[in-house]
């Protein structure tokens, strides 16, 4: 099962609302007693050691695997491809690719 690609506007604050999915069962992974979910972006793959991005998210639904991050103005401030992993309790259960655009109205 390959992960989505998500896409975000440079430059705008924005809350992403995932769902992890067990590949094996392909149903909602239970977050229940996790104590952490990280989203955590870098530029190139396997650049562990310099995040763009490293948020703590809110699981919103833990039986169902519900979760959000919120990203702020300055968390992308250019445009391009990243890469994006999902992270429970410092353990990389998730990752894609995650794209960078210009939108019609740019805050900065």
């Amino acid at each position: 099962m390959q992960n989505p690609i998500i896409y975000v506007y440079r430059a705008n604050p924005e809350t992403i609302k995932l769902t992890l999915i067990d590949a094996e069962t392909n149903r909602a992974m239970n977050l229940t007693g996790v104590s952490s979910v990280k989203f955590r972006v870098v530029s190139e793959l396997n650049e562990a050691s310099s995040y763009v991005v490293d948020k703590t998210c809110t699981v919103t639904d833990a039986t169902e695997g519900e979760f959000e991050c919120t990203l702020a103005s300055n968390d992308f401030t250019s445009v391009g491809d990243y890469y994006y992993g999902i992270f429970l309790d410092e353990v990389l259960v998730a990752q894609g690719q995650l794209v960078v655009t210009d939108s019609i109205i740019v805050s900065t």
